[in-house]
């Protein structure tokens, strides 16, 4: 998928690196959710499993952040709040 968006953009490098970072954004996010799920269930707790998708959530809506995302896109991918993710 990201291959076929990379055609689709422009012949601009910097388009390109642009799209090529969202996506690898994108595909760290799921694999800290795995991450942490997978955390969560070997210390046998939700609440471990919640804060660690919390924790991880955070951390990518603080690169997301620095890389130009709206905050309203943010927020739809990770589920924080508005204010949650000021705070990143």
């Amino acid at each position: 998928m990201a291959e076929k968006l990379l055609y689709e953009v422009t012949q601009n490098d910097y388009e390109r690196a642009a799209v090529f970072e969202r996506e690898k954004i994108l595909t760290d996010y799921y694999a800290g959710l795995a991450s942490a799920e997978q955390q969560g269930i070997k210390q046998g707790k939700e609440e471990g499993m919640e804060e660690g998708i919390k924790k991880r959530n955070l951390e990518i809506a603080a690169i997301m952040k620095s890389q130009g995302f709206a905050i309203e896109q943010i927020s739809n991918i990770t589920g924080l709040t508005e204010q949650e993710i000021q705070k990143a």
